[in-house]
């Protein structure tokens, strides 16, 4: 392995001590070291009593002397040999270092980066950032270092996708707010058309939805698009809870996208649960899709179970 894979593997690993020394932090890495070589130098040349003092502490200074010259000599002659690694560097998906200490979590890494100058707007193969990264993988502590460093927390990948998109999507529900409170937009969408409350809501993340909502509770109908809103992303796949949520906070229930309203997703994908919930909640069995068919309608279809089931439902034979 080169020595820039090295530093790639050093990060992912969290090895902190490989990295400073690949990077030639030596004052991290060899502060022991470093210190062991003061203290034999000082104790060589003291003038004090005792089995070093006389004239053999001059030859114990002078040895002492050619042993740190010389190891002065190994670091010169390792650094000719072997240059120090871009901490910039990739790896065949585009990730740096940088990159992969933010997924992985690890923090005296990212600090060694940082020291080392890594780059906070560098992306991988698809567009994903540092920030990205730590938002994707959870880790708070990471995102809190990062968000005072760049200059846009609304940055996207070439999916579209912003840290807040990655925070919602894992359901980290601390970084979303942080990312709000420092200028994060909630309605960016991504090139699939989806907010991040979507995406929040398609994976039944209640806190970061509550988070979000929170957030936004004027401004809701500003979720609703042609294609998505999160009452229709929580309903295909039956979050209850996230569905019971969004209808707490206003969200129309009559909400229309081109497949219809969130009970044509429900009954669709044969989410009972959420068929009855909306039905309780008062929705209108009556509207219809762009391909002029109400919720009924998709049903017939439909010869199974669970189809009928909710068929029976829908026309008030449960």
């Amino acid at each position: 392995m080169g020595r820039e894979e090295d530093l790639l593997q050093a990060a992912k690993a969290g090895n902190v001590d490989a990295v400073r020394r690949l990077l030639g932090q030596a004052g991290d890495a060899e502060a022991s070291s470093s210190g062991s070589e003061r203290s034999s130098v000082s104790a060589g040349s003291s003038g004090a009593g005792g089995p070093g003092s006389g004239s053999g502490s001059g030859s114990g200074a002078m040895a002492t002397a050619g042993r740190v010259a010389a190891l002065r000599v190994v670091k010169q002659l390792d650094s000719l040999l072997g240059k120090k690694p871009s901490v910039n560097c990739k790896d065949e998906a585009g990730l740096t270092p940088l990159h992969h200490a933010c997924l992985a979590g690890h923090e005296t890494v990212l600090e060694a980066l940082l020291r080392a100058d890594a780059s906070l707007v560098v992306k991988d193969n698809k567009g994903f950032t540092p920030l990205h990264a730590a938002c994707w993988g959870g880790h708070l502590l990471l995102v809190e270092r990062l968000i005072n460093e760049v200059t846009s927390v609304n940055d996207a990948s070439k999916s579209g996708d912003t840290a807040l998109h990655y925070a919602a999507t894992n359901g980290s529900a601390d970084i979303c707010s942080l990312l709000l409170k420092r200028g994060a937009d909630a309605f960016l969408r991504n090139a699939a058309g989806e907010a991040p409350i979507d995406q929040a809501a398609l994976y039944g993340r209640l806190d970061a939805v509550r988070v979000l909502v929170e957030a936004t509770r004027k401004q809701l109908g500003r979720y609703s698009s042609e294609k998505h809103s999160p009452l229709h992303a929580a309903a295909r796949n039956g979050h209850v809870p996230v569905v019971r949520l969004l209808l707490q906070y206003g969200m129309d229930i009559n909400t229309r996208t081109t497949n219809g309203t969130c009970l044509h997703e429900a009954a669709l994908y044969g989410k009972k649960d959420v068929v009855r919930v909306l039905l309780e909640s008062g929705i209108d069995v009556e509207i219809r899709n762009s391909g002029n068919e109400t919720a009924l309608d998709t049903l017939n279809a439909f010869a199974n179970k669970t189809g009928h089931e909710i068929r029976d439902m829908l026309v008030g034979e449960d």
